[in-house]
């Protein structure tokens, strides 16, 4: 394995996808009522910081890969990329949408307004945040080359600093045929679903400042990225206890918890214990996960974050075609059934891996001789010296 792997950050993004699946299958078969309170209450708020991790991270692989390639080959060199990237993502988004179809969850008008970002795509919708933010990267990168590393935190406050004294005074306002496309994209007007695209990059921008920190992993491990998460937590409290100091600190808990408090409302508290939630997360898996490398085992569960965006779409997808009936047959097996969709996720982007390996090509032909083709001599740099695979 290159050892200029950091093998944390592949760790976080299969925990990730592990557990945004689990949490929306536990949603889909009604298992949140097999646990008792205190331990649903519990396992919801853990959920719930399965999508600011995801998103955060490709902040951190913007930082750590793109910004680097931008700099050395400019932005330009990345666009076909970036680009064949979002038409990816959106391909997954519209598949999650037509999904639905299957089940009678939606109608094709349905399908069709969701394509236009007339409508949402469920659990699709984040994969339409994704390509939006991929299409958006290369403006990004532009202003990080130009201004270094204190683009990110002048952006974060210009984002808040538009949110406090403009979108907010168009909360709540209605704008008809358009209200979804710009709650979509400004998270403004009429609340329907978030997190917005713009909102979004609270994450995106904080994972950039925590990327920071991993610049010199390999000589002081995480030292520095252990620094750069206490400072943005820091920030990310103050918010917190400003809003329990207002609100109380039962009002913040269940306003992340539930999908109908802030996070649907694009509020500062949902972003702020997010980011908290995430960069912990992160941090925790930077001290514990072994530098020295991961067992071979572990290359079966690491795929989910990998295949990030296969994974995502196969789980959202896979779970929004079973209808009403099938999802009642599951019973009082909510939680079984949730696990089991993650192990099949896990199967399903392993499934070249698990088939039986083919016959050798320089095995010994029946007369004796070798059938191997000649193989090419690689120079001792390896093509793959970035930090960790890219998956943005």
């Amino acid at each position: 394995m290159n050892r200029q792997r950091i093998d944390f950050v592949d760790v976080a993004r299969a925990y990730a996808i592990a557990l945004v699946t689990f949490g929306h299958a536990m949603g889909e078969f009604g298992a949140w009522d097999e646990l008792s309170e205190s331990t649903r209450e519990l396992a919801r708020l853990v959920t719930r910081t399965g999508t600011p991790l995801f998103v955060l991270m490709f902040g951190m692989m913007i930082e750590l890969i793109h910004v680097r390639r931008a700099q050395r080959d400019g932005v330009d060199a990345l666009r076909p990329r970036l680009r064949r990237r979002a038409l990816e993502c959106y391909a997954g988004y519209l598949l999650v949408s037509a999904a639905a179809l299957v089940s009678d969850r939606a109608e094709l008008l349905d399908v069709a307004e969701s394509a236009v970002l007339l409508g949402g795509a469920g659990y699709g919708t984040i994969l339409g945040v994704y390509a939006l933010a991929l299409a958006a990267t290369p403006a990004l990168l532009r202003i990080r080359i130009r201004f270094g590393a204190w683009a990110a935190p002048a952006l974060l406050a210009l984002l808040w600093s538009l949110d406090a004294f403009v979108l907010a005074r168009f909360d709540d306002r209605d704008a008809g045929a358009f209200a979804y496309p710009i709650d979509f994209v400004l998270g403004a007007g009429r609340h329907i679903r978030g997190p917005s695209l713009l909102h979004s990059f609270t994450f995106v921008l904080a994972g950039m400042i925590l990327a920071g920190g991993l610049r010199t992993w390999q000589e002081r491990g995480a030292k520095d990225f252990g620094r750069r998460v206490a400072a943005v937590s820091a920030v990310a409290g103050i918010v917190v206890l400003g809003l329990m100091w207002r609100d109380g600190t039962d009002a913040v808990i269940d306003g992340f918890r539930y999908y109908r408090g802030y996070r649907r409302d694009n509020a500062a508290g949902y972003f702020a214990l997010g980011v908290i939630g995430a960069s912990l997360t992160l941090l925790l898996l930077a001290v514990s996960v072994p530098r020295r490398g991961l067992p071979r085992w572990t290359d079966i569960p690491m795929q989910l974050g990998r295949s990030s965006l296969l994974a995502f779409t196969l789980g959202s997808a896979g779970l929004t075609v079973l209808d009403l009936d099938q999802r009642r047959a599951i019973g009082e097996h909510g939680i079984a059934a949730a696990v089991a969709a993650v192990l099949l996720l896990m199967l399903a982007v392993n499934w070249r891996r698990l088939l039986p390996a083919p016959p050798s090509p320089s095995a010994p032909t029946a007369q004796g001789t070798s059938t191997a083709l000649p193989t090419k001599r690689w120079s001792s740099r390896s093509p793959s010296a970035s930090p960790t695979r890219s998956n943005a």
